[in-house]
C-alpha cells in the first residue's frame, strides 16, 4: 500500500500479494461482561477445538457489504431536540453504538472481526512491566476500551483475583476473547472503508488498481467527504442536502488538511485490515497456519475481494421514504434495500391506484346521476 500526497489529485495505489482462496474464520461467539459491566467482550465457544476452526464461504462480498452497511449507521448531525436534551450546540454529531445482540448475530453468520490488527495485539503481548510483564489496571483500561470510571473495580480484581485476571488476558492474547470495543471500532472503520471504496472511481494500469481523489470541488470529492464522515448529515438526508459551498478549494468548510487526514486514515485502515495477507503474515502462515486462520476475519476478506473485483458496485439509498437505508447496488436497476421494502412499496402503490380508480369511478357516477336529474327537470318543464 502506498500513499502519495501530491497536490492534485491524491493518489492511492494498492498492491496485493498473490494468495490462494481464503475465507473468514467462522466461530461461535457469545456476549459477556466483567468488572461490573465496564468491560464488554465476545468470547469464542470454549468447547470448539482450535484445530477444527471453520471458514465461511457461503456468501458473496456484495452480500456481506450490504449487511454491514445495514448494521453500521453513518455519523449524523444531532436533531434540535437532541441538542437541547444533551446541552450541545448546533453542529454536533453522533455515532450510534451497536447493539451487542445484533453484532453477535452478524459475526456468527459472516465471520469474526477484531483480530486482524496485529499492532494492537502486539501492544497487548508487550512486556509493560518488570513484574512478569503483566498489564497494570491502568494499561488495561486503555488497551481494552474500559471506561475510566471502572478503574477501582479493575484494580480490585487485579489484586484479589490474579488467576482470573491472568486467564482473561491470556484469552485475549490467544484470540479466544475479543474486547467489544475492538469489534465495534473495526466494524465502524470497515464500513467507512467500504463506503469510500464505493464512492471512488477505480482505475487499472497493467492489471494493477489505483484510486484517485481530485482536490478540487467535484461530485467525487463530495462522495468521499460523506463516506469518510468528514461532513455530517441529518438522519434520512442524502448528499443533496448540502451544496459544495465554502471558499474556493474549501468544500463544505472542510480544509485541505482535513481531506488529506481522512485520505491518510483510509490508507492506514486498509493497511491494518490487510495485514494477515502481507508478506510477513504469509511467512507466519507457512510456519503456523493456525495463527493465520485465527486472526483472519471479515475485514481482511471483504477489503481484499473488493479491491480485486472489477464489478461496478455503488452505494445506494433505499427508495422507500420511510427507510432510506444505504445498501450496495450491484444491479443498476436496484432501488430497494430488501425484498421487504420492495413489497411494501409495491403494495402502497397498488393501494394508491385502487383509491384513484375508486375516486374516479365515484366521480363519474356522480356526474351521470347529476346529468340524468337535469335531463328530467328539462323534460318536466
Amino acid at each position: 500500500m502506498s500513499l502519495m500526497n501530491t497536490r492534485n489529485p491524491y493518489h492511492l495505489g494498492v498492491s496485493l500479494a498473490s494468495v490462494g482462496g481464503f475465507y473468514p474464520t467462522l466461530r461461535v461467539w457469545r456476549y459477556g461482561t466483567e468488572f461490573g459491566g465496564g468491560f464488554r467482550f465476545l468470547e469464542a465457544d470454549p468447547t470448539k477445538p482450535e484445530d477444527e476452526l471453520e471458514t465461511q464461504s457461503d456468501y458473496s462480498f456484495n452480500e456481506l457489504a450490504d449487511h454491514l452497511l445495514g448494521l453500521v449507521e453513518p455519523i449524523r448531525l444531532l436533531t434540535a431536540q437532541e441538542l437541547e436534551r444533551k446541552g450541545f450546540v448546533e453542529g454536533f454529531g453522533i455515532k450510534e453504538d451497536l447493539e451487542p445482540s445484533e453484532v453477535v448475530e452478524f459475526l456468527n453468520r459472516f465471520g469474526q472481526i477484531g483480530l486482524a490488527d496485529y499492532l494492537r495485539l502486539a501492544k497487548l503481548q508487550r512486556k509493560f512491566t518488570i513484574d512478569k510483564g503483566e498489564l497494570t489496571p491502568e494499561q488495561a483500561l486503555a488497551l481494552l476500551e474500559i471506561p475510566y470510571d471502572y478503574l477501582a473495580i479493575v484494580q480490585k480484581s487485579y489484586k484479589e483475583e490474579p488467576k482470573k485476571w491472568r486467564s482473561m488476558i491470556r484469552k485475549i492474547q490467544d484470540g479466544d476473547l475479543i474486547p467489544f470495543g475492538w469489534i465495534q471500532k473495526d466494524l465502524f472503520d470497515l464500513a467507512r472503508c467500504i463506503r469510500i471504496l464505493l464512492a471512488l472511481h477505480r482505475n487499472y494500469i497493467d492489471s494493477k488498481t489505483f484510486f484517485s481523489l481530485p482536490a478540487t470541488r467535484s461530485k467525487e470529492l463530495r462522495r468521499f467527504l460523506l463516506a469518510s464522515e468528514a461532513v455530517m448529515l441529518p438522519r434520512g438526508e442524502d448528499e443533496n442536502y448540502l451544496p459544495l459551498g465554502g471558499k474556493k478549494g474549501d468544500p463544505w468548510g472542510v480544509s485541505e488538511q482535513k481531506i488529506k487526514s481522512k485520505w491518510q486514515e483510509f490508507a492506514v485502515n486498509l493497511n491494518r485490515f490487510l495485514t494477515p495477507i502481507t508478506y510477513n503474515a504469509i511467512i507466519a502462515r507457512l510456519e503456523g497456519g493456525l495463527t493465520f486462520q485465527k486472526t483472519l476475519g471479515i475485514e481482511t476478506w471483504l477489503i481484499y475481494e473488493m479491491l480485486n473485483s472489477r464489478a461496478s458496485i455503488i452505494e445506494r439509498k433505499c427508495a422507500r421514504k420511510s427507510c432510506r437505508r444505504p445498501f450496495v447496488g450491484y444491479r443498476s436497476t436496484a432501488r430497494y434495500c430488501s425484498d421487504t421494502c420492495s413489497a411494501v412499496e409495491r403494495n402502497r402503490k397498488k393501494r394508491e391506484r385502487d383509491r384513484s380508480k375508486d375516486s374516479s369511478g365515484r366521480g363519474q357516477k356522480k356526474k351521470q346521476t347529476k346529468g340524468r336529474a337535469n335531463a328530467k327537470k328539462k323534460t318536466v318543464g
